[in-house]
């Protein structure tokens, strides 16, 4: 656990200080990162219907590794979604600051590519953190104009999956939350005598049983921390990720907007969805501590304009 953390350290130092030293280099990463996303996603979508031809039934199969060995390979739908989620949102903040005409055509294709594969993992997590962050986005960065193509863009979209696949609303609806609220129970009634401080740090959860299948972890990475560090833990953490909300919004560049939006959209995944608090590079990584760490390197810029 210390090894992790002191890694972990090491990358939001490394971060925070990119982001308030040269922070072209991080919007060129992410970009970069972004169009490959784009790249994995077609190679995926085109190896599936080659594969499967045209049967696009609803979940009759979830999206998780290109077929091609060592390339976009992730084995599980969730953790694919949430990282072509995360090339996603950053697609769709080039779509809103890019200048020129033909570099906003490149990333609305890369959008919609990824946007079709995050549907197809049939992943909610990676459906809500995809349009939350989208929606901020929107909301921070997008004009009129932007409004009506991706609202239309919507709307076409509702309408589509409304005749393919009429029994969608049905069957989301009658998968519910998925036990997690059995999870969650068991979860709390565990916390008998380790509210204030929990049970330390990277203690694993008990293996629970829920109808069809055994679970390990808490499925929600507040509760995570609360199982963890207790309420002076969690505490803790939502104030970390307040400050952070903060910070970028005091700077409001357009590469900090692209973070905040990723910071909020995990905000609301976690009630559902993540875990591995403090662990090796993992989607915890991508999706909460590099936005913490350009909030830190905002503040940086800002102590540094302060004293010059």
């Amino acid at each position: 656990m210390l090894r992790r953390g002191f890694v972990l350290a090491v990358f939001i130092c490394a971060v925070a200080l990119l982001k308030a030293v040269d922070e072209a280099k991080l919007r060129s990463l992410l970009q970069a990162a972004a169009a490959l996303g784009g790249v994995a996603a077609l190679v995926t979508l085109v190896t599936e219907l080659d594969r499967r031809g045209l049967d696009f039934s609803y979940r009759a199969f979830r999206l998780h590794s290109s077929g091609i060995p060592g390339f976009a390979e992730f084995f599980n739908p969730i953790i694919s979604g949430m990282h072509m989620a995360f090339a996603g949102l950053t697609a769709c903040w080039c779509v809103l600051v890019t200048r020129k005409s033909s570099a906003r055509l490149f990333w609305i294709c890369c959008l919609l590519i990824i946007s079709g594969y995050v549907f197809l993992t049939y992943s909610r997590s990676a459906w809500l953190a995809l349009g939350l962050g989208g929606l901020v986005l929107l909301v921070l960065r997008g004009r009129l104009v932007f409004w009506a193509i991706f609202g239309g863009a919507l709307l076409g979209a509702l309408v589509l999956l409304g005749f393919k696949f009429p029994e969608i609303f049905s069957i989301e609806l009658e998968r519910g939350t998925s036990y997690r609220t059995l999870i969650w129970k068991m979860v709390l009634d565990s916390m008998s005598g380790f509210w204030l401080f929990g049970h330390g740090a990277g203690v694993e959860m008990s293996k629970m049983q829920i109808p069809g299948q055994t679970v390990v972890n808490t499925h929600s990475l507040y509760l995570e921390v609360l199982f963890q560090y207790g309420i002076v833990g969690l505490l803790i953490f939502v104030s970390l990720l307040l400050k952070s909300i903060h910070l970028m919004w005091a700077d409001r560049s357009d590469f900090s907007v692209l973070c905040l939006s990723i910071l909020l959209a995990s905000i609301g995944v976690m009630f559902f969805e993540l875990h591995s608090f403090i662990h090796s590079p993992n989607l915890i990584w991508l999706w909460i501590w590099f936005p913490i760490a350009v909030a830190l390197g905002s503040s940086i810029n800002r102590e540094g304009q302060r004293w010059a």
